[in-house]
């Protein structure tokens, strides 16, 4: 029997990437193997964001095309899901949305226009409102 997990943790993870390697250490202990994710976007960023919201991870980095969803698989890997951006990320930011449930990714895009995408739980997203606010408001 298993039990579905669905942690949202209140700050994000600030990953300084190393020269080598494709595992990153979070705050809380836990590491990720990121190669499928550096293959897909044939770079290496400075820095990796990475927050947890309803028991998924959301990496997203400067210069991405892709924000990418991680869950949980059966056995000790994650399937991972890359969202494609409107454009190329630049001056990425999570942050915690309502009630904990979404995060909110707001990057420059074309010609320094902000962008924003809201993630909710199971990877679900949405450019304008947090996936699960009618879930939490009740309306």
């Amino acid at each position: 029997m298993s039990v579905p997990v669905r942690m949202t943790y209140q700050e994000v993870d600030e990953v300084p990437m190393q020269s080598t390697g494709n595992v990153v250490a979070l705050k809380t202990g836990e590491t990720i193997d990121i190669s499928l994710i550096l293959a897909n976007e044939s770079k290496r960023p400075e820095t990796l964001l990475v927050h947890r919201v309803e028991g998924v991870y959301v990496l997203v980095a400067e210069g991405f095309k892709n924000l990418y969803v991680m869950y949980p698989s059966k056995d000790e890997t994650a399937g991972v899901d890359p969202v494609p951006l409107l454009s190329t990320a630049t001056e990425p930011k999570l942050r915690p949305g309502v009630a904990s449930r979404c995060t909110l990714l707001t990057y420059k895009g074309a010609k320094g226009a902000e962008q924003k995408l809201y993630i909710g739980s199971g990877g679900a997203t949405s450019p304008t409102d947090c996936p699960d606010k009618k879930e939490i408001s009740g309306t």
